[in-house]
């Protein structure tokens, strides 16, 4: 087994774009295809890996790019800028998503007929916006919390919200954390006070009746398979 990866410049409205694409070479057949959308900071090398990772799972995945080539964020008062234009603009950020699940639909080593998206903070608002539009997948997360379902409960409907830290920092795992992490960017917070398990969510795809692990977190794989069966 060896991961591959290469760049990708594709058109779009607005682009060019650049992305990722990565797939394990030792199997020459089409396989499920899966869109790995970024964070508010834009198309990086976090999100190769996520595809890389992905690939050695048996899939093949894009790390695309929705801000447009060499438009990338860095941490700080103004990395929203570029997510803020395309929240001003749902239609074209639906246009770039369309046109880059396009382009891993296009790639030879991709079965075009079973593909999903993956996304992280606001690339799951993204991903949230493509099930919206009828395009192919949609990607959900459940807490945990008792008081987080209940603010959930309250509203009568799913919400869209990016997790506590910022790129590339660890998860706060009490208020205090939390607020240190993203305090500048939020009007109100709720303390449910500290985390139970000071862990990454668990992540799982569920595909044409393939259920596979992305990413081991509080809910371990035996849990799961005690549910589902084996894994891939």
């Amino acid at each position: 087994m060896t991961v591959q990866r290469r760049t990708i410049v594709y058109d779009g409205p607005g682009g060019p774009f650049e992305g990722v694409f990565a797939w394990d070479d030792a199997d020459s057949a089409p396989r499920p295809g899966i869109l790995v959308i970024p964070n508010v900071l834009g198309q990086k090398e976090a999100d190769n890996r996520k595809a890389e990772d992905l690939a050695a799972l048996g899939y093949a995945a894009l790390a695309c790019d929705v801000f447009g080539q060499g438009r990338r964020a860095q941490p700080g008062p103004d990395m929203a800028r570029y997510m803020n234009e395309l929240n001003a603009d749902r239609a074209l950020l639906r246009d770039r998503l369309a046109a880059s699940l396009a382009t891993l639909k296009g790639q030879g080593e991709v079965d075009a007929g079973k593909t999903a998206a993956v996304g992280f903070c606001f690339g799951g608002k993204c991903v949230l916006d493509m099930a919206r539009a009828g395009l192919d997948s949609v990607a959900v997360r459940v807490p945990g919390h008792a008081q987080a379902r209940a603010v959930l409960s309250m509203f009568g409907g799913p919400v869209v919200a990016p997790s506590a830290n910022r790129s590339g920092r660890p998860s706060p795992t009490t208020f205090a954390d939390a607020v240190e992490e993203t305090g500048f960017a939020v009007s109100a917070a709720v303390d449910g006070g500290p985390c139970a398990v000071g862990l990454e969510s668990t992540v799982v795809s569920v595909l044409e009746g393939r259920v596979a692990l992305l990413r081991p977190g509080a809910v371990t794989r035996a849990e799961i398979e005690a549910v589902v069966g084996p894994l891939d």
